[in-house]
């Protein structure tokens, strides 16, 4: 769509109509794993988040930091990184969920590192967990997450 969409009442070039072509020709590996996602779901959210709490000891449970809907939020966020898969939109994500995740995490005064680290953890967990061609073709979605996450240095 976007695509298209920039092209605005002009005619698509050849290499406009090849990329909206390799797009369409891409969707049903995309849905296959956004199938494989949503099976696996819940199973890669609790081992994020078990892991993440693990690595961060400091923080304690998510439930004494404040967090009791960790997991449920971790869910949000690989959802929303699958439809942005399913629509080429490495910035789905993030503005659909990760944010809301960052700011509850920086109000329960999470350092940044720490939350970078969960969406890192999030990436990794779902290469491991999730079938390879599933894998493949959400981590780049995943990774956008871990690298926004990052604090800006001025």
């Amino acid at each position: 769509m976007q695509t298209v969409n920039s092209t605005d009442s002009v005619n698509m070039n050849s290499s406009h109509q090849k990329e909206v072509l390799d797009y369409a020709k891409s969707l049903p590996p995309r849905f296959k794993a956004a199938r494989a996602v949503e099976e696996m779901e819940a199973e890669v959210a609790t081992r994020t988040v078990k892991e993440w709490e693990q690595a961060h000891p400091e923080l304690g449970a998510v439930a004494d930091l404040g967090w009791p809907e960790a997991v449920a939020d971790v869910r949000v966020v690989l959802r929303a990184a699958a439809l942005g898969m399913l629509m080429d939109d490495t910035d789905y994500a993030e503005t659909r969920s990760a944010i809301t995740v960052r700011r509850a995490l920086d109000f329960l005064d999470v350092p940044a590192g720490a939350v970078n680290d969960l969406f890192n953890v999030l990436a990794n967990t779902a290469r491991e967990t999730l079938p390879p061609a599933a894998a493949d073709l959400l981590y780049p979605y995943l990774s956008c997450l871990a690298a926004s996450a990052r604090p800006t240095v001025v």
